[in-house]
């Protein structure tokens, strides 16, 4: 809501960084639910891309806000592929906090490592995020002459940039607190493995809010 940031990384072992740059989003163009005008942020970032010097065409996107994408570990008896899809078809039914039941959604098993293969109990990471937000996202890529490749959720994201690149912080429980302009996330991971992802719906304007009202400025 506050920055656009954008990224561009070689791939290798490990992937290197060659460029980055981040321009200020323009005013009252992005909210907690996306992307209201999204002519206006697909400008910002082509004129980013030029100015950062990123020549690449293939974009990869990170989707948060609270009104926009759901993220949730579950837990849920074992069962088969089949019964697995149906049961998931009444989780996000019933973990969708939207007004519009327009959704696009994707679900994966976790496999922790050194769990027992007998638990009659498996964890499933869920997704949900609204069409709205979704077409936002490819509709500035294609403004901005990229390809949107990959729509990503924010705390999987982080937790590949942060947590899968640095060998030592994939052997236990790593916290990682991602602090916004208007929103702050807080997810666990547990062996590079997310656990638990959460969003507050306040983050650095409150800050400043409170800072400028206790020293009255």
């Amino acid at each position: 809501t506050r920055f656009i940031k954008v990224a561009e990384v070689r791939s290798g072992r490990p992937p290197v960084l060659t460029n980055i740059g981040i321009a200020p989003t323009p005013e009252g163009t992005v909210d907690s639910a996306g992307v209201i005008d999204r002519a206006k942020v697909a400008g910002a970032i082509k004129r980013l891309l030029a100015e950062a010097g990123i020549s690449s065409k293939q974009g990869a996107f990170s989707l948060a806000g609270q009104n926009a994408v759901v993220v949730r570990i579950l837990e849920v008896p074992r069962m088969n592929p089949a019964e697995l899809r149906q049961h998931m078809d009444w989780e996000i039914q019933r973990n969708i906090p939207f007004a519009d039941t327009r959704v696009q959604s994707a679900y994966e098993i976790i496999h922790r490592p050194g769990k027992d293969p007998h638990d009659p109990n498996m964890e499933v990471v869920l997704a949900v995020a609204q069409q709205d937000a979704v077409d936002g996202l490819v509709e500035v890529s294609d403004k901005a002459g990229l390809e949107p490749y990959a729509i990503d959720v924010e705390p999987l994201a982080l937790g590949r940039s942060l947590v899968l690149t640095q060998p030592d912080l994939t052997h236990g429980a790593v916290l990682v607190v991602n602090l916004g302009a208007s929103s702050t996330s807080i997810d666990i991971y547990n062996k590079g493995i997310l656990s638990f992802p959460r969003i507050l719906p306040t983050g650095g304007d409150m800050f400043t809010r409170a800072i400028a009202e206790r020293l009255g400025l």
